[in-house]
């Protein structure tokens, strides 16, 4: 099992070293060790793809995954309290069906759909399965 990039050049240094004592070679044995748990992690993701917010039907609850926003625009919801991991509900849309109002931490907010379709979510059962 190789390692690439900057993982691949700490172990390559690490173990290469001639001039290390028997306590020493351990210690960075441990270290390689840690360092194949952390570099070679797999996130599981879940079965199905992420809904998008805009695919949310006004009473439904779902957590927040992912804002796929640029940071000019998912500053000002971060700050509102839509980051990954909160709970939103969509509580109206407008005569026209957008905007959709969403109701995070208390704060009702009205976005618009160019906005809701770059933000994934989950629905609350499957969430609860993906972070217990």
């Amino acid at each position: 099992m190789g390692l690439d990039g900057r993982a691949g050049r700490i172990v390559s240094y690490v173990t290469h070293r001639r001039d290390a004592s028997d306590s020493q070679r351990r210690e960075r044995a441990g270290i390689i060790v840690l360092l194949k748990m952390i570099f070679n992690f797999k996130k599981t993701t879940p079965a199905l793809p992420p809904r998008r917010l805009a695919e949310l039907a006004p009473g439904q609850t779902a957590i927040i995954a992912k804002l796929a926003l640029p940071p000019a625009a998912a500053e000002p919801l971060m700050d509102l309290g839509l980051v990954a991991g909160s709970r939103v509900l969509a509580v109206r849309r407008a005569p026209g069906g957008d905007p959709v109002v969403y109701r995070v931490d208390g704060a009702e907010i009205a976005l618009r759909r160019e906005t809701t379709r770059h933000i994934a979510i989950l629905p609350v059962d499957e969430a609860a399965e993906v972070c217990p």
